[in-house]
């Protein structure tokens, strides 16, 4: 019997697989994948293409433009891409260039990844080779990305802060420039009306008060802009009911709100109000070991700027009030709205879960606030306050 030569039958093979390949210029049948880690800087950023096998097929330095990454991942995107982009402050705008090219982009937290926080061999070719096999694994911490409308209000309200922050740095110049020629100036003194000409009938020396009348430019142009922003956002406040809903809890003004619902977003990925609460890191630590569980202070993490602001919220209705004998409002809302939204009602629809997951959570946020203040808002003070009311209305 005749048999056939191995190498002609390995020629034919090689010949037939070759015809199973895409003609030029012809769509080919199979998807192909491919995943890309990429490592943003403000000025250039290093991009890392794999396969569906996790072999290396590209990688390259590019400037940080629109050119740049058109010419870094144009020729993968055409064939299926899937990025990975660390969070930063340039993430929104590296996102919006990859969406325009069809990309799919995952956001990650690179400080929830250990393999990129905790290396020793801290490299931008190194993190855009991890961030790219990580996300062919299926093993990155996947960030929310914000809707437009969330980011603009972030970015609104957090130029206010800055502004006000700015605002209370030059008062407290002021505040050490007048000291020091013995002027003690008591607490807002520069907020009242007519104050910056009270200072100049002060005896202090002429430059001095050159300076202050340059300095008081500044502060009417601040206090200007703060005050146009806060016009803008109570606008917009108005027109949200999710910050109408917030705004029923007492001590909570449309900023205290307003700064809630954009950093929340969409409030449906969060299942429970805890998560929420949990999410902007307003929560007591705890500590637990065997029977014994401890709790501290708030954990501090998450959204600094929820926390920040809803603190402020809770020193608002404390300052007004002796830290054991809460305001009226905040017991009635505690012991009549709080416990509706805990249990919820039937027939309740998605919307309504929404607000009760939303509202919820902020009133949990307050009252974790206001315990750090002194304001008790628990249990025991609330059905006190139910006593307090039902022999009133037997009266």
């Amino acid at each position: 019997m005749k048999r056939d030569n191995p190498r002609r039958s390995t020629a034919i093979s090689i010949v037939v697989d070759r015809k199973k390949r895409p003609v030029k210029g012809q769509a080919s049948t199979e998807v192909v994948m491919f995943y890309a880690g990429i490592d943003a800087h403000v000025k250039s950023s290093t991009i890392c293409v794999v396969d569906r096998k996790g072999r290396k097929v590209h990688q390259c330095e590019v400037l940080t433009s629109a050119e740049g990454f058109q010419a870094g991942v144009d020729k993968w995107a055409r064939r299926g891409l899937t990025a990975a982009v660390e969070s930063s402050g340039i993430t929104p705008w590296v996102c919006e260039l990859l969406k325009a090219m069809k990309v799919k982009v995952v956001v990650v937290n690179a400080n929830r990844v250990r393999l990129i926080a905790e290396s020793r061999k801290k490299a931008d070719r190194v993190d855009a080779e991890t961030l790219a096999e990580l996300l062919r694994l299926g093993g990155l911490p996947e960030v929310h990305q914000a809707s437009a409308e969330a980011r603009r209000l972030r970015t609104e309200l957090g130029v206010r802060r800055q502004l006000v922050g700015q605002r209370t740095a030059l008062a407290n110049q002021v505040r050490g420039l007048l000291r020091a020629w013995g002027v003690n100036l008591p607490a807002r003194f520069l907020g009242r009306q007519g104050s910056w000409k009270q200072l100049t009938g002060k005896d202090i020396p002429e430059y001095v008060r050159a300076l202050l009348r340059t300095l008081e430019g500044v502060y009417e142009q601040l206090t200007q802009a703060i005050r146009e922003l806060g016009c803008r956002l109570e606008s917009a406040a108005g027109e949200d009911d999710r910050v109408e809903r917030l705004r029923s809890i007492p001590g909570v003004g449309p900023l205290s709100a307003l700064t809630l619902v954009s950093a929340v977003d969409d409030v449906r990925r969060f299942s429970r109000a805890k998560q929420l609460t949990s999410y902007c890191g307003i929560v007591p630590t705890v500590r637990s070991s065997g029977e014994r569980e401890q709790q501290g202070s708030i954990t501090r993490q998450g959204r600094s700027e929820v926390r920040a602001i809803w603190i402020q919220a809770a020193h608002s209705l404390a300052q007004s009030h002796r830290p054991a004998a809460p305001t009226p409002a905040a017991l009635v809302w505690a012991g009549g709205t709080a416990p509706r939204l805990s249990h919820g009602h039937r027939g309740a629809g998605a919307e309504d879960a929404e607000f009760g997951v939303l509202s919820l959570a902020g009133w949990n946020a307050l009252r974790t606030a206001a315990a750090e203040t002194g304001l008790s808002l628990n249990q025991k003070t609330i059905a006190a306050n139910r006593g307090d009311r039902s022999k009133q209305e037997k009266k």
